[in-house]
């Protein structure tokens, strides 16, 4: 806590002098550079093994087909040696065991800081609640403080554990472009374009997700500030029998709240639908077209290790809806949480610690 409280002054200060400013204001993503400095090394090898094992994913496919060829040539000349073959099939079974070992490092190392990183905004937030203004307190009450605490900060977590997959699709996704224009020449360009075009398309949900995330949080403050005040405030509310007053207005917070999570489930399904079709279409359009200019390359290894290629690049793009989910929900929480951090706070505050400080 001590490096993240260190780093994030050194940015709000950076910040400030370049701004000529005197409050306490600092950007939103000051927050998440600050925990980056402070978990650099644990971050940055998370985001090298997560490359590292769509890397090997990627080779794979290049090996299946020398085997294939391997295999095809031993059918026809049944006296030709298979010694290539048998390495093939090693470096396929090394490929899909280090592409394994770098996946769960990654995930480790990442889960690892996005727990840190919780408790250690959790703390912010705490300390950053005693020292607030009348007029911040009222602007965050304490049910608001609570949702930050819980639903916020878990929202951090999982974009925080899960980012470093997002950092590291573009890397393997180019790689695996340049081994099917190898593999099927130009054919293979019109099923990139088809990726291409739908990875395009998906953008425009995707800001539409990050509207409804934002607007389903607002919702979520009000239904639990609502239950807070229930629960503070039960006898008065059986006194005066205000029972049905307080039900139709939680339910009334509670129906737009679901509103917006089902649009963004109803998003993020959607686009799950058009990406797990998107295999199938493009592997089908690069083949056709192959087929149709120019059968020469159409063997049986390049051929099967496009198909595998594909599906990998398939798998990739599958991942990106979540990540996006994860990604986007993390990043609304952030602003709320910054925008809390940012807040006045007591100018006696200032006064206590100069007495402190001088008696000590």
């Amino acid at each position: 806590y001590p490096r993240f409280q260190n780093n994030l002054n050194k940015i709000t200060k950076s910040y400030q002098n370049k701004n000529k400013l005197n409050d306490s204001t600092f950007p939103d993503h000051a927050i998440l550079y600050a925990l980056f400095l402070t978990f650099k090394w644990e971050y940055s090898f998370a985001i090298l093994a997560s490359t590292l094992a769509y890397g090997f994913i990627i080779v794979a496919p290049i090996l299946i087909k020398e085997l294939i060829d391997v295999v095809e040539n031993k059918v026809l000349i049944p006296s030709s040696p298979i010694n290539d073959g048998v390495g093939y099939a090693v470096g396929i079974a090394l490929c899909t065991a280090f592409a394994g070992l770098f996946y769960n490092h990654c995930l480790q190392n990442s889960k690892l800081v996005g727990a840190h990183a919780r408790s250690i905004i959790t703390k912010s937030l705490m300390e950053k609640s005693f020292t607030i203004t009348s007029k911040s307190k009222h602007d965050f009450s304490n049910s608001k403080v609570f949702t930050l605490m819980s639903s916020d900060l878990s929202k951090i977590d999982m974009a925080i554990s899960y980012f470093p997959f997002v950092v590291a699709i573009p890397l393997p996704f180019i790689a695996g472009v340049a081994i099917l224009i190898v593999n099927i020449g130009v054919a293979s360009l019109t099923g990139i374009g088809i990726f291409v075009i739908s990875m395009a398309l998906l953008s425009v949900p995707a800001s539409f997700l990050l509207k409804y995330r934002e607007k389903s949080a607002q919702y979520t403050d009000k239904r639990v500030g609502l239950m807070r005040e229930v629960l503070n405030s039960m006898k008065m509310i059986k006194l005066y029998a205000w029972e049905n007053a307080y039900h139709e207005k939680i339910i009334e917070e509670r129906s737009k709240e679901s509103y917006f999570i089902f649009l963004c489930e109803w998003i993020t399904n959607t686009v799950y639908a058009i990406v797990f079709n998107l295999s199938p279409l493009a592997s089908m359009t690069a083949f056709l077209v192959l087929y149709a200019i120019d059968r020469s390359k159409s063997s049986a290894g390049a051929v099967f290790s496009s198909l595998a290629l594909y599906n990998t690049l398939t798998n990739l793009i599958a991942d990106f809806p979540m990540l996006l989910s994860f990604c986007t929900a993390g990043w609304v929480s952030v602003k709320r949480v910054a925008e809390f951090l940012k807040s006045p706070i007591e100018p006696f505050q200032f006064e206590e610690q100069a007495k402190i400080g001088g008696n000590t």
